[in-house]
């Protein structure tokens, strides 16, 4: 039971809002100093909640391990919980955080935070994930998983297809005879010097010896 304005009123107590120490008992959550830093606090925080908020109606469902590791803080429970929800072989985007809004420790201590810091009423539900909501959002899980299951199982089909492919071509390439490789005859031409004398580079002209050498001077 939460002690009366006049059992702590003088008695120091500390704030975590403003991170400080006061003896003002209950008035010091209507201070100017209290409603600024627990405003700011709200709308940094509220930022990263929208933020998820957008995959509550139209879950996520990805690929292999998301963000491994990854953590989300929750102001009103004061830890860190799974931001994503992953058997490492697919991943569910924010599902962590929506199964931990919905948890009632989270809405306990929800309501014990606006309680205990005057927080504005309105926004109370945009941290909170009700019990209807977090179904629905369960069964567009489910038909995403499926949907996910589906697509993965035709690309390992077309894999296995393009593999089989692969093997009937290099079958068929196997089976077929050796080509053989035919070197071009290079022909040499006979040139003349200055002398007259004929030169081959092969040495040969016409089945009679030639000057195989380059071109000389003669005396």
């Amino acid at each position: 039971m939460a002690e009366s304005t006049d059992e702590v009123k003088g008695q120091f107590l500390f704030c975590p809002v403003c991170r400080l120490n006061h003896d003002q008992g209950r008035k010091h959550i209507y201070t100017r100093k209290h409603k600024t830093s627990l405003g700011k606090i709200l709308l940094k925080f509220g930022k990263k909640v929208d933020e998820a908020r957008k995959f509550l109606k139209k879950p996520s469902v990805e690929d292999g391990e998301l963000e491994p590791g990854s953590r989300f803080w929750c102001h009103f429970c004061g830890e860190n919980v799974d931001k994503h929800v992953t058997d490492r072989q697919v991943s569910i985007k924010y599902g962590g955080v929506f199964e931990h809004f919905a948890s009632e420790g989270h809405r306990k201590n929800v309501h014990n935070y606006w309680w205990e810091n005057g927080a504005d009423k309105n926004l109370k539900d945009k941290f909170l994930v009700d019990r209807d909501t977090f179904n629905s959002y369960k069964d567009g899980v489910d038909k995403k998983l499926q949907d996910f299951e589906a697509e993965m199982e035709q690309k390992r089909q077309k894999a296995v297809s393009q593999i089989k492919q692969k093997e009937v071509t290099q079958a068929f390439i196997s089976q077929q005879p050796p080509q053989i490789q035919v070197t071009p005859e290079i022909v040499y031409k006979t040139v003349q010097n200055e002398q007259g004398v004929l030169q081959n580079p092969t040495g040969w002209h016409e089945g009679q010896r030639v000057w195989g050498g380059g071109i000389v001077k003669y005396r």
